[in-house]
């Protein structure tokens, strides 16, 4: 196999630089945030965690090191206050298909626009693991809201703990006393 351009989306390993020297048009990838701010893991349940308001999608390419590559192209899109991760998983998707019917042509004529990250705004995010998942009630009401719309489907759900029983809690909505 031989291809002249390799596509990556979701692949959540470092490539090696043998991979990378394939294809002679290169390796492009996709990644849910504005590169170079939010690089890494867990991008939408993070993204919606630090309480995002604006996000998009990165066209990238691949390089060895952990989403840096230089930029191709990027779309922008709102967070809402009442997102959960599937809003933002399907606004990453539709951005994503854009960013493909634009560049695409590009690419393939190797005319493609290659802007270099600013490692000075580059932040990269926390790696989760299911403990994250747990509300703790004695949290701030804005964190627990966060962590139900982040830990929401199509992900495990966030949860509290009693003894051995778990509750999960797939939505919420917030409401002021009056």
């Amino acid at each position: 196999l031989a291809p002249d351009f390799i596509v990556m989306c979701g692949w959540r390993q470092i490539v090696s630089k043998e991979f990378l020297g394939i294809p002679p048009l290169g390796v492009v990838g996709f990644h849910p945030t504005l590169l170079p701010q939010g690089r890494g893991p867990a991008p939408i349940i993070n993204s919606i965690l630090e309480g995002f308001t604006r996000s998009g999608v990165t066209m990238f390419y691949a390089d060895e090191g952990l989403d840096s590559g230089d930029i191709v192209g990027q779309e922008r899109f709102n967070i809402e206050e009442d997102d959960y991760a599937q809003d933002v998983y399907d606004k990453v998707i539709k951005s994503g298909k854009n960013l493909i019917r634009k560049y695409l042509p590009l690419i393939l004529g190797n005319k493609t626009p290659k802007e270099k990250q600013d490692e000075s705004k580059a932040t990269i995010f926390k790696r989760r693991d299911m403990h994250d998942n747990e509300i703790k009630l004695s949290d701030p009401l804005e964190e627990i809201y966060r962590k139900i719309r982040a830990f929401s489907k199509p992900y495990l759900g966030a949860y509290v703990k009693e003894g051995k029983k778990k509750l999960i809690i797939w939505q919420a909505e917030r409401q002021d006393d009056e």
